[in-house]
């Protein structure tokens, strides 16, 4: 109360000598109702600078609630105007004509097959993997190791992974009595599956087993010891790529047991070679050790997707998950240990706490008789046509096959890998939705069902892609970056399939194939071009475009047998010596009308659905008005 701080004598004179002096004293009231208001400044949120247009700013002045955030009237969404749908062209003259073309080159393609294949069954020529057959007494292409292998356990695999699927069932039934993680019950499905996939392993690989076994080891070791460290990731990617490169280059280690004594363990390998099959379990360790690692810093987000699985990817999982259980339980998984599809660590445990519903037990029962019905007329067809032999004998090479002989070969080996490896990752796809574990479709399409790299390769293998996009192409930059990271992960892909000359090759050509569509689609899809897709001849332009792609795919595809060197010479027999026109203008007349009936097909696609939102909205507004 001295002047010094603030107060003015008289005020100082009347506290002296008064005991409650230093108490707080209230200001009089009518200073305080007097006292002038200061200056406010107006709401600015609702303006347009703040980002709010003119409509919304007018309708909100004088709002007291203008702040609430408001939900658009339902109408609004009802009456959302359909994207506009191209009209059906299937019953015109134009796609009546190109149906037929395509009729009569398929047909002519068929029967060239089977005319080629004709000489070698009744004995005139003959080639290796060319043998007597089970069918109507004629010769079967028997060149394909895959398929043997797959043929030979096919009956043993249906029975045992159908018991797999019913004891395990059976255990949820008994052990688990709520969908909740914390529910004990759920071990005893881990336990379970370690138990078994442990059992197989050893029935497979033997004493090989043994280096499976280690690397596993030392790479959980590397998520639980290092966590969220970037260690973590980085040690894991180099463990796993170093043992998969160096067991190919020393045959699975199999000559290091004599330096223990234990030579005798090399005639003990099992049915399968660990280290042909540890690639699928290199990604299996790399999809653990990551989400691990997200899981550690944090990075994981909430599900955005309302399609079940990709909810069981993208849902985090609680520290207790990742355990030594469910680790072994996701690497010697029965039903996708052998080929697949490749799932992440997240999806798979998710799917053991909740199952998944979205397919029914008839609708599984279809699929596994369509699988059966496939096999079988994939045997017949082997009786038929030797395509793939021709191409892995280099059958082509010889002085008897013409040009467009040449062609069709090429165009028979892609059909036969398409068909082989539908039915084997069908199978074992449909294998773990008994137990209740879906995966990504592989081979949503035909071998000649896309016109574009981007669009084969997502629909190809799309179990691959999907965690090449989610581990690696991501990290890497994703699309900011694609123009240059394509290199690493198409050469990450060829090397992890087989360290062999072929698939370096695939992996070249389909980079450079792979960079120009990107720069001619980055051209196409920029506003300068927007115009093109309003001419009457878009269609057809992206036939001819489409079609340079395929050749581009075949190319790519073929390469895997071929390699460098032979992918030349085949190119160069079958489209650059004399009576190669028929090959050009007999795959122009395949490609060209079958584009232009894919992109029928597609707009068919977009019609369904647009019909299936637009009866939805009419539903929802007849439950609106109580009708």
């Amino acid at each position: 109360n001295t002047p010094k701080y603030g107060a003015d004598k008289t005020d100082q004179k009347q506290q002296q000598g008064n005991p409650r002096s230093m108490e707080k004293k209230e200001p009089p009231k009518e200073e305080v109702i007097d006292r002038p208001v200061p200056k406010i400044e107006e709401p600015q949120w609702n303006t347009p600078k703040y980002g709010a247009d003119k409509t919304d700013q007018k309708q909100q002045q004088g709002n007291p609630r203008s702040m609430e955030k408001k939900e658009p009237p339902k109408e609004e969404v009802i009456d959302r105007p359909v994207p506009k749908i191209e009209e059906p062209q299937w019953n015109t003259p134009k796609y009546g004509a190109i149906y037929v073309i395509w009729m009569v080159v398929i047909s002519s393609l068929v029967y060239r097959w089977f005319q080629m294949s004709q000489e070698y069954n009744l004995g005139r020529r003959t080639t290796w993997g060319i043998s007597p057959g089970t069918f109507m007494d004629r010769m079967k292409d028997t060149t394909d190791i895959q398929w043997r292998h797959f043929r030979a356990f096919f009956l043993p695999l249906l029975f045992g992974m159908g018991a797999f699927a019913l004891i395990s069932n059976g255990i949820r039934w008994m052990f688990v009595k709520s969908k909740d993680e914390r529910n004990g019950g759920f071990r005893y499905i881990f336990y379970f599956y370690t138990i078994v996939g442990a059992f197989f392993v050893a029935y497979a690989h033997q004493f090989e087993a043994i280096w499976l076994v280690l690397t596993c080891g030392l790479n959980y070791q590397i998520a639980k010891r290092l966590g969220g460290s970037r260690w973590n990731p980085a040690l894991c990617w180099i463990l796993n790529v170093l043992v998969l490169f160096a067991s190919d280059k020393y045959g699975g280690f199999r000559g290091t047991f004599a330096w223990f004594g234990l030579g005798f363990m090399r005639d003990y390998t099992g049915v399968l070679a660990w280290h042909v099959y540890f690639r699928l379990t290199l990604l299996r360790n790399i999809s653990f050790n990551m989400e691990y690692y997200w899981k550690q810093r944090n990075l994981h987000s909430a599900p955005r997707s309302y399609s079940p699985y990709l909810k069981a990817v993208e849902t985090p999982l609680p520290e207790s998950s990742f355990g030594i259980f469910e680790y072994a339980s996701y690497v010697s998984y029965i039903p996708l240990f052998i080929a697949g599809p490749i799932l992440p660590f997240n999806a798979f445990v998710n799917q053991v706490y909740r199952p998944a519903s979205s397919y029914s037990l008839s609708w599984k029962l279809l699929r596994l008789f369509k699988v059966v019905v496939y096999f079988y007329a994939f045997e017949v067809w082997q009786h038929f046509f030797y395509q793939y032999a021709f191409s892995y004998q280099r059958e082509w090479q010889k002085p008897h096959f013409k040009p467009v002989d040449v062609m069709i070969t090429g165009a028979g080996t892609l059909v036969f890998m398409w068909l082989k490896f539908h039915i084997i990752w069908r199978f074992f796809r449909l294998m773990a939705l008994f137990d209740g574990i879906d995966t990504p479709e592989n081979m949503e399409r035909c071998v000649f069902g896309c016109y574009t790299l981007s669009q084969f390769w997502k629909y190809w293998h799309s179990s691959l892609n999907k965690w090449i996009v989610r581990y690696l192409y991501v990290p890497l930059g994703g699309s900011k970056t694609q123009i240059y990271t394509i290199w690493i992960i198409y050469i990450f892909i060829g090397l992890w399939h087989d360290l062999q000359i072929q698939w370096i090759a695939w992996a070249v050509i389909n980079c450079c194939f792979f960079t120009i569509e990107l720069l001619f689609m980055t051209v196409a899809d920029s506003k300068k071009m927007a115009w093109l897709k309003s001419t009457p001849y878009y269609r057809e332009l992206v036939a001819v475009c489409g079609t340079v792609s395929c050749y581009g795919l075949c190319v790519a595809n073929l390469a895997i047998l071929y390699g460098f060197t032979d992918t030349w010479t085949f190119l160069h027999k079958a489209f650059f010596t004399d009576g190669s026109y028929i090959s050009w203008i007999g795959s122009a007349m395949f490609f060209l009308p079958s584009i232009m009936l894919l992109q029928e097909r597609r707009a068919a696609q977009a019609r369904s659905l647009a019909k299936s939102i637009e009866k939805n909205r009419k539903n929802r507004s007849l439950n609106e008005e109580g009708v």
